[in-house]
C-alpha cells in the first residue's frame, strides 16, 4: 500500500517509465497494443502492452528504456532547477526526482528480456549478463527503498555541480540524444 502512495506521489516518473517503453517500441517497430502511463491499481503503476520485439537488440533496449529516458529527465529538470532556483525549480527538482525514483525496469521487463538469451554469443554474454544482473539487484533492492536512496543520490550529485558543468552535461546530453535519433 505504501508502495502505492508513493507511486502516486511520484507519479511523473510512472508516466515517464512508461513513455520510454512506449517510445523504444516505436523505434524498434514493435507494435504498441495498450499503453496506461499510470493507474490507481494497486498491483501495477503503468503498462505497456506491445508485440514481442524481432530480437535480444530491441528487447534489451525496450526493457532499459525507462533508465536511459528517466535519467536523462533526471539530470535535466534537476541540473535545470538547480539553475532556476524559485517555485519553477522547485517543480523541475520534484520531476527530476520522480523521474530518477522510476527509471529501473521491473523484473518483467527484465525477464522479457532473458527470452532472447540464447541469441547471445559467449561474448555478449559476459557483458550483458553483468548488466541485467545489476538491474535485478536494483530491483530487488526497491524494495529496501533503492530506488528512493538513487534518486536522492542523483539529486545530491546534481546539486553539487557549478552551472557551468551542469550546462555542459546538459548540452553533452542533447548532442547524444540528437546522434542516435538521427542514426536510426
Amino acid at each position: 500500500m505504501i508502495g502505492k502512495v508513493i507511486s502516486i506521489l511520484t507519479f511523473p516518473g510512472v508516466i515517464l517509465h512508461e513513455y520510454a517503453h512506449k517510445l523504444a517500441c516505436e523505434y524498434y517497430g514493435v507494435p504498441v497494443y495498450d499503453v496506461r502511463y499510470f493507474s490507481f491499481k494497486l498491483n501495477r503503476d503503468g503498462w505497456v502492452v506491445h508485440a514481442p520485439p524481432r530480437d535480444f537488440n530491441s528487447a534489451f533496449f525496450i526493457s532499459l528504456a525507462p533508465f536511459v529516458v528517466n535519467n536523462l529527465a533526471a539530470v535535466f529538470c534537476l541540473g535545470g532547477g538547480a539553475l532556476v532556483g524559485t517555485f519553477i525549480g522547485a517543480i523541475l527538482i520534484y520531476i527530476g526526482f520522480s523521474s530518477a525514483m522510476h527509471s529501473f525496469p521491473s523484473f518483467e521487463d527484465l525477464n522479457s528480456t532473458l527470452k532472447y538469451k540464447h541469441e547471445l554469443s559467449l561474448i555478449n554474454k559476459i557483458f550483458v549478463y553483468p548488466i541485467l544482473g545489476l538491474f535485478y539487484i536494483a530491483k530487488a533492492l526497491s524494495y529496501a527503498w533503492f530506488d528512493l536512496f538513487y534518486a536522492i543520490g542523483i539529486m545530491v550529485i546534481i546539486s553539487h555541480l557549478n552551472w557551468i558543468a551542469i550546462l555542459y552535461l546538459e548540452v553533452s546530453l542533447i548532442a547524444l540524444v540528437a546522434y542516435f535519433m538521427s542514426n536510426r
